[in-house]
């Protein structure tokens, strides 16, 4: 939700910094927004010149404040916040561009002044260090200025270092919440008047390059009085120069009263919009709703479930007091905020209204109770069903029976899951608001029950994922539901340390968590999603492997998250029906983690790392590239990827083999050339280089095997070097010669693929080889001009490696075999006739 009134707040945002502006003269009024951005200037910045100072003289900023101008519930109401030498100015909604009422002359020519210096154009700003802060937190006005960014988060914000004192960073986190980056409230149109900004005023003798001449100053609608001089120039002192005019009851005049200060008895409008739009109310109903249920006489409740009320409705409570509390000490004592970390108070206030979006931290205690009673009757449910099964149908006495053993477990849940709720409830009425500082001896026991309710909640759900493989141990998802509790049990485990650590906790829950997401998966039927997501639940139990180790490897660590995070987009791609997207992405998380795996020998291989690294980074190209809609392209840098992988697969064996790191080298560097030509829009020659490439590599992977076939070798290669001559001729401006080629070295790799098979069919690779026979004819008929000849030739290839390819089907249709050996007979009779007839004179 969010408040009008809030957004009157943000403007004083602009204030905040000075903007370019242009220096021409311009006679109109000073609005309140004008007023705010010249009194929230620190004095001396600016650029004001020494003349400035001089007329200014013993006076501040504040001093050019009067309190009446806060008492406009109209059309020029600026307030002023904070405590004397930190004050801050904003105007209300509606009355940023309306003229300011109770201001002097002297106010009216100090803001002239300071408005034709500190104005001045100056070239576009970005994101800069805000010097009121020593933290990393920038000033969000000028990225609103210049960039429209929208809700940039406090962690964005803050980036790594985070040198706050402890009630500003959990004040922070669990009220403010967002620091205000444009858009949430008031968008990029903050600023929209830059080049507007510049508003003096002067009967005549205006000096651009300056300030006035003149020092008679007047506003042309309303506003100050006409023809007062500056006091100094008659004598006066400076104190005597303050001569408000009480225009606010003039009866012309416009009036523009903002809705919260209508419905409101307090000149605080930010109070009361907070105290009216309360999360406070929220948690009341919540309350009530628990509370009906426990005083409904007509419905008879257990003890149990009498407790479980009780518990919630004191948690809510006790969240609700937070709540209050908290918002009732940020708004009276803005000066708490450490000096070490001082935010401008209307950055605080417009973005307060993010209170009503986050839980505080006891709320959400009391959220995750709901779950846990839920989960503990759950337990409890699936225990009694198992014993009732068990009662109907007992077990022969001699068969162990598995259900036993599930009860057993869930038996062990329930007891972890009531400890679980027992430290929870203990948590809430153990938390303070930030504000209140904790005694060691509670801070120790609030410590001691944040790392029992995560050990009880792993063992909890470790035990329900072993009740659950306890009931089939034959159930294709059972491996996952293993896997998932020994995560819950490492996340247990560590807990229980003296300094646990939180990074291993998270990174094993979230394990745990992809275990059980890729154990429902494969019961769905959806294999590869989890296959996805067991690799991800593997790599981060690696990782959180790694960092328990004395000395742990940070760039260890590093590759298995970025292997954790590739696998899981290739589960979200899959579930978007982007398969070829999610293979790619895949393929990038197993480079990561043989990455990893490779680091973490002994004496780890750099070539290996190098080629990992290389096969991860085109892999992820690929990804891209398909999400660009650049399938080809896609394909030809995935499939340089893959080659990369297996280079490195190859350097790690015992005894490496030269010729297979050869051809890999090769495959890798012609698929990358395909990929940079299909960028280019040489579609032909990608598609050349390509076939070359996956000849090669399909060369190298038979090289591999124990007994390695030679005719086998014999045909990748021939389809490895004719789809080279086919790129060749296609350079050279031959196109028919290289399509002949290019379908000569298909069939001759087909007829390798073909002959790899356990059962292959020798029938099928002697079509393939008779297609590639004929194709190569008809290349030779082509260098010989004899072009018709080349075509028929070409044709009955073709005729030829259809015929094979629909033999290779389950069911071949046999008619469309005949059909297709026909074609090729008649092209190949037809090629005949076109061969020159000798004559003997």
């Amino acid at each position: 939700m969010k408040f009008p009134l809030f957004i009157a707040a943000l403007s004083m945002m602009a204030s905040l910094n000075v903007l370019a502006a242009s220096t021409l003269a311009r006679e109109g009024m000073i609005t309140t927004d004008d007023y705010a951005t010249f009194l929230n200037t620190p004095e001396g910045e600016g650029g004001e010149t020494s003349s400035f100072l001089e007329i200014e003289g013993a006076m501040h900023r504040q001093d050019c404040y009067e309190e009446k101008m806060a008492e406009e519930a109209g059309a020029s109401c600026l307030m002023r916040m904070g405590e004397p030498g930190n004050y801050f100015y904003a105007c209300t909604e509606g009355t940023s561009s309306t003229p300011l009422h109770f201001i002097s002359t002297l106010d009216a020519e100090l803001y002239c002044r300071w408005s034709n210096t500190a104005l001045a154009p100056a070239a576009p700003q970005s994101s800069e260090r805000d010097p009121l802060l020593k933290t990393n937190i920038t000033t969000f006005h000028i990225q609103i200025a210049h960039e429209g960014t929208q809700g940039t988060s406090l962690h964005q914000a803050m980036g790594e270092e985070k040198t706050v004192e402890p009630f500003i960073s959990e004040i922070l986190e669990e009220i403010i919440g967002v620091v205000l980056a444009g858009g949430v409230l008031g968008g990029n149109n903050l600023h929209a008047r830059a080049d507007e900004r510049v508003r003096t005023h002067t009967d005549q003798g205006f000096n651009n390059a300056s300030h006035p001449t003149n020092t008679t100053y007047r506003l042309t609608d309303f506003g100050w009085e006409e023809g007062k001089r500056h006091p100094k120039e008659n004598g006066g002192s400076i104190s005597n120069s303050f001569r408000p005019i009480d225009r606010f009851n003039n009866e012309n005049q416009p009036t523009f009263v903002p809705e919260a200060l209508l419905s409101s008895n307090t000149r605080d409008p930010f109070t009361e919009v907070i105290r009216n739009h309360s999360r406070s109310d929220g948690i009341t109903k919540k309350i009530a709703s628990y509370q009906q249920r426990l005083d409904a006489p007509a419905i008879p409740l257990r003890e149990e479930e009498r407790e479980m009320l009780k518990n919630l409705i004191n948690v809510l409570n006790a969240a609700k007091e937070r709540q209050e509390s908290m918002i009732t000490h940020l708004l009276t004592n803005p000066s708490s905020l450490p000096e070490s970390s001082k935010l401008r108070l209307v950055e605080t206030l417009s973005t307060m209204e993010k209170i009503n979006e986050r839980p505080n931290k006891i709320e959400l205690l009391a959220e995750k109770l709901e779950q846990d009673y839920k989960n503990l009757s759950d337990y409890q449910a699936s225990a009694q069903q198992r014993q009732s099964e068990i009662d109907a149908q007992p077990a022969p006495i001699d068969i162990p029976d598995p259900r036993l053993t599930s009860i057993e477990h869930l038996n062990h849940a329930i007891t972890h899951q009531q400890d679980l709720i027992n430290a929870r409830v203990t948590m809430a009425s153990l938390l303070r608001p930030p504000y209140e500082a904790l005694d060691e001896a509670t801070s120790k026991t609030l410590s001691t029950h944040k790392w029992n309710v995560i050990r009880y909640e792993a063992e909890a759900q470790r035990h329900e994922s072993l009740a659950k493989v306890a009931l089939d141990n034959s159930d294709f998802s059972v491996p996952y539901l293993r896997r998932a509790a020994a995560s819950f049990e490492q996340v247990a485990l560590e807990a229980q340390k003296p300094n646990p650590s939180q990074q291993v906790i998270d990174w094993f829950t979230q394990s745990a968590s992809l275990y059980k997401g890729a154990a429902k998966a494969k019961a769905e039927g959806l294999n590869d999603k989890a296959l996805y997501l067991n690799n991800a639940g593997g790599t981060l139990f690696l990782a959180a492997t790694e960092a328990q180790k004395p000395n742990p490897s940070q760039q260890v660590i590093n590759w298995f998250t970025q292997s954790a995070s590739f696998y899981q987009k290739a589960e979200k791609a899959e579930a978007e029906g982007l398969n070829d997207k999610a293979v790619y992405l895949n393929n990038a998380g197993g480079a990561f983690f043989e990455l990893a795996r490779e680091a973490l020998k002994p004496t780890p291989s750099p070539q290996s790392i190098k080629w990992y690294t290389e096969s991860a980074r085109l892999h992820q190209q690929a990804a891209e590239a398909k999400a660009e809609g650049l399938n080809d392209k896609a394909l030809y840098l995935n499939n340089a990827g893959s080659a990369f992988f297996e280079l490195a697969l190859e350097e790690q064996k015992p005894t490496p083999s030269p010729q297979s790191i050869k051809w890999y080298t090769e495959s890798a560097r012609l698929h990358q050339q395909a990929a940079e030509a299909k960028a280019e829009g040489l579609n032909d020659k990608a598609l050349y280089l390509n076939n070359a490439g996956s000849a090669f590599f399909e060369l190298a992977r038979e090289a591999q095997k124990p007994n390695p076939s030679q005719h086998i070798i014999d045909w990748f290669t021939e389809s490895a070097s004719l789809h080279q001559q086919a790129e060749v001729e296609r350079a050279k401006g031959l196109d028919r010669k290289a399509v002949y080629l290019n379908n000569a070295g298909s069939a001759f790799f087909a007829a390798a693929k073909e002959g790899q098979k356990e059962n292959f069919d020798q029938h099928i690779i002697n079509w393939f080889t008779k297609s590639a026979n004929l194709h190569q004819q008809a290349e030779e008929a082509e260098a010989e001009g004899l072009n018709d000849k080349a075509a028929h030739l070409n044709n009955a290839g073709e005729a030829h490696f259809l015929a094979a390819r629909e033999a290779q089907k389950p069911t071949p249709n046999q008619q469309r075999i005949q059909e297709l050996f026909s074609t090729a007979g008649e092209n190949e009779r037809q090629a005949a006739q076109q061969d020159p007839i000798c004559t003997i004179s």
